[in-house]
């Protein structure tokens, strides 16, 4: 996991290389991120890349964070990572119209105060999966120290603040190896894990 720099090259070298010898250039390609499991702190930097490979045309991504199991690296909930598959085939290779095929994703943030206000993208019907206020994320001031943090769900954003972190500067969410968050969509989708900060990898 340690080679997470060297995966977006390789993902990419991957599918052109497949595409080329297949002789289809417009080959779809549906990727599925690395489920939540003790996998150390290279593996959010892990998703990130993955997320980054759909620069590549005629990529998607299937969004796994969530079904994972912290002590098997092979989770046992494959069904539903199928039928994200599906879902992504239907909307991004088939043209099925008006199908929701992915959960929210970073669109931008907007500092205030101490307040960060997050909105994003493919959420309609915003929630949390869980009772309460919606958990996954955490706040950094200038020190680049990252601090759980309360989040509340605010018309069409979110809103996220900190008692630890009175001028936030950066957030972060799900950005864990087991990927603990419960934002999701109305079509029960979860949202792709994300950061604002470009500090590296602790791991080299």
């Amino acid at each position: 996991m340690e080679r997470h720099a060297r995966y977006l090259g390789l993902q990419i070298a991957l599918i052109r290389d497949l595409r080329a010898a297949f002789g289809q250039g417009q080959l779809p390609f549906l990727l599925v991120e690395l489920a939540g499991h003790r996998g150390g702190p290279a593996w959010p930097f892990l998703r990130e890349a993955q997320q980054q490979a759909r620069i590549e045309p005629g990529t998607a991504l299937a969004t796994a964070r969530d079904r994972g199991d912290p002590d098997d690296i092979h989770p046992r909930d494959k069904q539903e990572v199928a039928r994200r598959l599906a879902l992504l085939a239907r909307a991004r290779v088939y043209g099925e119209a008006g199908l929701v095929c992915s959960g929210p994703e970073l669109d931008h943030v907007l500092i205030e105060g101490g307040v960060a206000r997050i909105w994003f993208r493919s959420a309609r019907g915003l929630r949390s999966r869980e009772p309460g206020a919606v958990v996954g994320f955490e706040l950094a001031g200038a020190d680049g120290a990252y601090h759980a943090a309360s989040a509340i769900l605010v018309d069409d954003h979110v809103a996220v603040t900190s008692a630890a972190v009175p001028a936030p500067v950066t957030v972060r969410y799900a950005w864990s190896d087991t990927g603990e968050g419960s934002l999701e969509n109305d079509a029960g989708l979860p949202a792709l894990s994300f950061r604002t900060d470009g500090a590296p990898c602790p791991v080299g």
